[in-house]
């Protein structure tokens, strides 16, 4: 995520983001910006109030994904959605919104982001959550930055013996396989850099997924991840910050 909070809270983003998501969010939203308490805000693109912890990144990625919308909706059929770094659901729940029917699977790593993620989504039975990292291979990782923001956790494989803060990493046709999915038609990825060892070894599960959108950090990041993609038909649209919704062309022989 990358828009700043001083900038979004000072009066002319305000009276913006007031008209984007109404009124009474926009009002809490910026009591959430000063206030460090839970809010349950019902906004449209959420069939049930989310909660947001106050004077936290979830203000900045409720305000991105609610009222920006820097996600975007497939135009064609999706009946699977995973979400890699799926925070505290908002991006889920947006899909959601959009696809009542599809199977929604929200992965995330770090544990209090986990547990907002359950109780964001514990009203939408589409939607199941799982306490993992997504990894190149089947392994532990170990919080490299327990004190940094929520939006910004970094991992990498843990020591042998290294218990603090250590959580399973899977892979991406681990999780279909648990999941029985087939393909993904969309798959979202917002994992702080960590893209970079998620597609160092060319990614080749690749060829089941369908959409992919994505936020890249930095040009070695942007690198790899097109690397990995220049086996696979594909196009991209860039929104001129980080992120990138890619569609992969599949042909079936």
């Amino acid at each position: 995520m990358s828009t700043m909070l001083s900038t979004i809270f000072d009066p002319f983003y305000h009276s913006v983001q007031s008209f984007f998501l109404g009124l009474q969010p926009a009002a809490q939203l910026l009591q959430a910006h000063y206030f460090r308490r839970k809010f349950a805000i019902k906004v449209k693109y959420a069939e049930h109030p989310v909660v947001v912890r106050g004077r936290t990144s979830d203000v900045t990625v409720f305000y991105e994904i609610f009222a920006l919308k820097i996600y975007k909706i497939p135009r064609t059929e999706v009946v699977s959605i995973v979400d890699i770094g799926a925070n505290v659901g908002y991006a889920s729940i947006y899909f959601s919104h959009f696809f009542p029917d599809a199977r929604i699977i929200a992965v995330e790593p770090e544990h209090s982001n986990h547990q907002t993620l359950v109780e964001n989504t514990q009203k939408y039975q589409n939607i199941s959550c799982v306490h993992a990292a997504i990894w190149p291979q089947e392994t532990k990782l170990a919080l490299q930055n327990p004190h940094g923001s929520n939006w910004s956790f970094h991992y990498k494989e843990a020591a042998e013996g290294e218990n603090v803060s250590v959580v399973k990493a899977q892979t991406v046709p681990g999780l279909m396989e648990e999941f029985g999915l087939e393909r993904i038609n969309l798959l979202k990825i917002d994992i702080e850099g960590a893209e970079k060892n998620l597609f160092s070894s060319g990614a080749d599960w690749l060829r089941f997924v369908d959409c992919l959108q994505i936020e890249i950090h930095g040009e070695e990041a942007k690198k790899i991840v097109f690397n990995a993609l220049s086996s696979h038909e594909h196009s991209c649209v860039h929104d001129g910050f980080n992120n990138y919704y890619i569609t992969l062309n599949h042909y079936v022989g």
